[in-house]
């Protein structure tokens, strides 16, 4: 049966014949929601109802506590109801975009998955909706591209990450050297297009890496390199300490003293996490060759990876990789493990366990981080 507002006046003027004072009506809740019966009928509410919208807060508490419209489910019309917004979702629901990111609190909760509480939901420097509407990169994801470095830092570093693509693979070198010694432009150039056509996948429907080589400063000069020697070096030189980058030397002929039992007096490049030296008196070919067998090594291919690294246990037509010693002088590819059942998948697993060096220093703010 509809209760009509008449047949409600019809009972208060009851309740108030029952009470014997007019004024009783003035402090006589109805419907148990601590509102008097004739300030519903000020307020449009529903005196016989505790919750007039049934949104799950009494009238009582919409009025007096929350400043919410008692008679409106959802009061900031933002897709959650009032009751929804305070006991599950800890919104505002006088304010459709609690956290002002840009996204309705609804959008956050149903659709992307965001915080709509906290403007930049993945602490990765860049609110909510710019990541949507902007960039394209993932919310919830600090890393979209999964390449060590934070979205909002290659979005926003641009002097210390030139030409970063938050959507694409980025790997980032500096280079110091000592004399005169340098990369031969034609195998850098030869290097970059490399990892440019890297079977690699990104999250932007593209394929490959950025491989970015930025020329640093001449350092001192040691004919043989100890570690101790190139930690000094490294201290004093290293200008992108903390910025995702690789350290690079170019050395002389000669890294470290041969090791017992290495079969070699001397070595022409050394490689581990985020640390790579190479000869630079070499020929343009070999230097090439080593640059691109220990940047393998700093991004995170070793003998415990694979057998075949670091060895000539496997066949080079069953390996084709730089990481092999079975490898022809003037070969610098990766292998992608599709070459015999034997081979290893160097592009997968640099995709899949790519080191990236420190980033303490890359860290960025969102434009507004606001909650309720």
């Amino acid at each position: 049966m509809v209760r009509t507002r008449a047949a409600v006046v019809v009972v208060l003027l009851l309740v108030v014949s029952l009470a014997g004072v007019v004024g009783a009506t003035n402090v006589v809740s109805l419907d148990d929601d601590d509102v008097p019966a004739f300030a519903e009928l000020a307020e449009g509410t529903d005196p016989l109802a505790a919750d007039t919208d049934g949104d799950g807060l009494t009238d009582g508490a919409e009025l007096s506590e929350y400043d919410t419209d008692p008679t409106a489910a959802d009061t900031d019309d933002d897709g959650l109801t009032d009751g929804a917004e305070l006991s599950e979702y800890d919104t505002d629901p006088t304010a459709a975009d609690t956290d002002d990111d840009g996204l309705d609190d609804a959008e956050e909760v149903n659709e992307y998955g965001t915080d709509p509480t906290t403007a930049d939901t993945d602490g990765d420097g860049l609110d909510d909706a710019a990541e949507l509407d902007e960039h394209g990169t993932n919310p919830t994801n600090a890393d979209t591209d999964g390449d060590g470095l934070s979205d909002g830092a290659e979005v926003k570093r641009t002097r210390i990450l030139p030409d970063a693509d938050p959507l694409r693979m980025d790997i980032y070198l500096e280079v110091d050297y000592m004399k005169d010694y340098s990369l031969p432009s034609a195998e850098r150039e030869l290097i970059v297009e490399k990892f440019e056509s890297a079977p690699v996948s990104n999250p932007g429907g593209t394929t490959g890496i950025n491989l970015h080589i930025i020329d640093g400063n001449q350092v001192s000069y040691e004919e043989v390199l100890s570690s101790e020697e190139y930690g000094e070096i490294r201290s004093k030189n290293f200008d992108h300490a903390g910025n995702g980058y690789h350290y690079v030397i170019i050395i002389d002929h000669t890294t470290l003293p041969a090791q017992p039992g290495d079969g070699r007096d001397e070595y022409d490049g050394s490689g581990g996490p985020g640390d790579i030296t190479v000869t630079g008196t070499a020929s343009a070919t070999r230097s090439g060759l080593v640059f691109v067998h220990e940047l393998g090594h700093a991004l995170g291919l070793y003998p415990s990876d694979y057998r075949g690294i670091d060895t000539t246990e496997v066949s080079f037509s069953d390996y084709p990789s730089v990481m092999s010693y079975n490898t022809p002088g003037d070969f610098y590819g990766y292998s992608d493990g599709t070459n015999s059942p034997d081979d290893f998948d160097d592009w997968g697993h640099i995709e899949s366990h790519l080191y990236t060096p420190s980033t303490a220093n890359l860290s960025v703010s969102s434009t507004s981080d606001r909650s309720r």
